[in-house]
């Protein structure tokens, strides 16, 4: 008579076993579903605070365009290769993040700011 596993009776304890192991199993799901969605609310949060700032920087473009102020008339605006030096003073505006994980961005803006001002100083 050959033995076989499956006539055998599984054992109380090993089925209590698969039962703590399946409800242990669906804590941490749960968990991970509780971290993932509050992980969408503060991206959705940030996503909306950054509306307002969107909504000015679109109507401050709007508003250059309504005002009449050409690419041909104003030279801050113009897309050719004509250096900026010819006009005289320079104004240069650094919008940089302060939130994030955005230093390495803001660092570079700031380098390649002051390279561009220290070659601009050199050719005047």
């Amino acid at each position: 008579m050959a033995t076989d596993n499956t006539d055998m009776a599984i054992s109380p304890r090993l089925i209590r076993r698969r039962i703590r192991s399946v409800q242990n199993t669906k804590k941490i799901t749960k968990a991970m579903e509780l971290v993932a969605a509050a992980k969408m609310r503060r991206a959705v949060a940030a996503a909306l605070r950054t509306r307002a700032y969107a909504n000015l920087a679109w109507s401050m473009i709007d508003a250059l365009r309504v005002s009449g102020v050409r690419e041909s008339v104003h030279p801050l605006l113009r897309g050719t290769a004509e250096p900026i030096a010819s006009v005289g003073r320079q104004l240069c505006i650094v919008m940089a993040t302060h939130r994030g994980l955005c230093a390495a961005v803001t660092r570079s803006w700031v380098a390649s700011f002051s390279r561009h001002r220290h070659i601009s100083s050199a050719t005047t």
